[in-house]
């Protein structure tokens, strides 16, 4: 398009009346370091429809032309137009560099307006085109400005991001400013992924080699996060996928869907929402069903997702902020009872507010844009916290683990030790029946057989009840041969011994297994022969039930009697029960007792066995 030289200067004259104060147009060779184009530009704003000689009238005329005074221009459904005025004093071979550093804007056509006529400068490009139309190999927008031989000229830049918010921090730069901050990015930039990816690998294969939880949680979190920063901050885009078309918005969608769903599952598991905060567990469990479906819809819906922003948009923030809020709720109120693992989480917390704060005051243009991205250091930062509360949580962990592993050997100490008791109990009462019953009894009987006068026939009655009664106690003694009768034909032996006119045993078994393993068969016999006993001597019952049947991979006894019971809190710790206990827990089994005064007593046996 030609512009004589009368219309280029009264384009400046009107623009100079229509805003009101002398346009100053910016030197380039006194691009020394980096100029923040706030306040030094113009703007308007089109429809889509309007092109950029119709544009070129309306600057020319003094229409709609504004002062470019903020970098957030909100949610626009029209096309933004940004005007630079410029003196292009440099040399040949001299350059500085236009930037927006805003990698996100769908469409941007940069063009140079002189005195002689207005071209397009560089490609259309843009996030929805593919990465190679840029001017500049870089995640954000950077056109390269040379030399061109005339003085007063105006850059006009074309930004096409209708239905959503739009940011526009552009500034000028000289190349060697430019060079030495990117060079300091990317060791920044290096610095912060490398560390992420450390993190998120080492968790990844400590959570699967230790199946922790938390680890593995963590390690999604972790990734989800680097993938969240790098699509944030353009590279996602310039890396892993610059040649698809139109795909950079839906993953920003996705990342940020996906993101904030770890961030969920790591927090509720991390603070231990569900037994500590159980109403903020509730409301992520629904956020978390809610950006579920959204995140996994956005592939098929993502055209209408984009055409109604304005409304999908908030809904999406609505959820993450009522999230964010659940978390903070349910880490203070777990305070009291997870003092260090809240306040790691606190502390993480806030890190991330304050660089999310520091975004936002960069967004509404209350402060310049920093240099580096906050939310990466603040992320950074939060990895750090949350590595170390959950280095924490582990300790915490082993250390119980320790404790209890203390505490099992020193119940297992005290079980042997009851266990030597019981035997030496046991041989005591031997050696009391051998000496005071069978000794005094054939003594008895060697006199009787000495004396005439007896007859034959008691004393051989008497022989044979002390057989008997020998018989008994070597039955007693004796390991049950379980592979020989089988556990049902044993218990049935060992009831029929008890079976007496005051109290009446009875046995039932249902289902029970052909072969079972010698080792349980033991254990079982002599907890079912030590109950008996008891019931025998000390219960006074008048009936005794005994049952044993195998049902969802357990076998199962029970023995119940109505005599006169007794406190268990008082009577628990007596060698006989603490006996039982370790017969039964050295086959991984459970023994439970239940029992009051006069109102009978029942003993619970569960062991698994397949």
């Amino acid at each position: 398009m030609q512009i004589n030289c009368f219309s280029f200067f009264l384009f400046f004259l009107v623009a100079l009346k229509a805003l009101g104060e002398p346009i100053q147009p910016i030197s380039l060779t006194n691009v020394h370091q980096k100029i923040n184009l706030t306040g030094k530009a113009y703007y308007l704003t089109t429809p889509a429809e309007v092109t950029v000689e119709e544009v070129v009238t309306k600057i020319t005329l003094g229409r709609d032309l504004s002062v470019f005074e903020k970098v957030n221009q909100g949610y626009t459904a029209d096309i933004f137009w940004l005007a630079i005025p410029v003196k292009n004093d440099l040399k040949e071979k001299q350059s500085v560099l236009l930037e927006i550093a805003n990698p996100h804007i769908d469409y941007v056509q940069a063009y140079w307006l002189s005195d002689k006529n207005v071209v397009p400068f560089g490609k259309e490009t843009g996030d929805n085109v593919s990465f190679d139309t840029r001017s500049f190999n870089h995640r954000n927008f950077i056109w390269p400005i040379e030399g061109r031989g005339e003085t007063a000229s105006w850059i006009i830049l074309r930004i096409d991001k209708r239905n959503s918010s739009l940011l526009i921090p552009v500034s000028l730069w000289s190349t060697s400013a430019f060079v030495a901050q990117e060079t300091r990015n990317d060791l920044f930039y290096g610095i912060c992924f490398g560390m992420m990816l450390l993190v998120a690998a080492y968790s990844l294969f400590s959570g699967l080699l230790l199946q922790s939880k938390i680890e593995l949680l963590y390690s999604l979190f972790v990734f989800t996060a680097i993938f969240f920063l790098a699509t944030g901050e353009g590279f996602s885009f310039q890396y892993l996928y610059p040649s698809s078309i139109n795909f950079n918005s839906l993953f920003r969608v996705l990342t940020t869907g996906f993101s904030s769903i770890s961030l969920i599952l790591f927090s509720k598991t991390f603070l231990h929402l569900k037994k500590y905060s159980p109403g903020s567990n509730r409301v992520l469990n629904y956020v978390l069903v809610a950006l579920l479906a959204l995140a996994l819809l956005t592939p098929f819906l993502a055209a209408f997702y984009f055409k109604n922003s304005k409304i999908f948009v908030p809904l999406i923030l609505g959820h993450t902020l009522v999230a964010n809020l659940a978390c903070l709720t349910g880490a203070l109120y777990s305070v009291k009872f997870q003092r260090q693992t809240a306040i790691f989480y606190l502390i993480a917390y806030f890190i991330t507010f304050v660089a999310g704060a520091l975004v936002v005051m960069e967004d509404l243009g209350w402060i310049e844009k920093l240099s580096l991205n906050p939310l990466f250091i603040g992320a950074l930062m939060e990895i750090i916290v949350f590595s170390l509360g959950i280095s924490f949580q582990i300790k915490k962990a082993v250390d119980e683990r320790n404790l209890f592993a203390t505490k099992i050997s020193k119940h297992q100490n005290e079980m042997m030790k009851a266990y030597i008791q019981g035997i030496e109990k046991e041989r005591q009462r031997i050696a009391g029946d051998l000496h005071d019953d069978i000794g005094s009894r054939l003594s008895n009987l060697r006199r009787m057989s000495s004396n005439t006068q007896v007859k034959q026939e008691y004393i051989e009655s008497q022989i044979a009840t002390l057989s008997d009664d020998i018989r008994n106690l070597s039955h007693q003694l004796a390991t049950p041969g379980g592979h020989l009768k089988g556990l049902p034909q044993l218990i049935s032996e060992l009831i029929a011994s008890f079976n007496n006119p005051k109290t009446k045993f009875s046995f039932q078994y249902y289902d029970i297994p052909e072969k079972i393993p010698e080792d349980i068969v033991q254990q079982i016999y002599r907890v079912v022969q030590e109950a008996c006993n008891n019931i025998f001597k000390h219960s006074k019952a008048s009936n005794a039930d005994i049952q044993l049947f195998y049902h969802g991979k357990e076998l199962v006894i029970t023995i119940e009697d109505d005599g006169q019971g007794f406190n268990i809190q008082s009577s628990s710790n007596g060698l006989g029960f603490t006996q039982m206990h370790a017969r039964v827990e050295s086959v991984q089994g459970q023994l439970e007792i239940s029992s009051q005064p006069m109102k009978g007593t029942l003993l619970a046996i569960s062991i698994p066995f397949a």
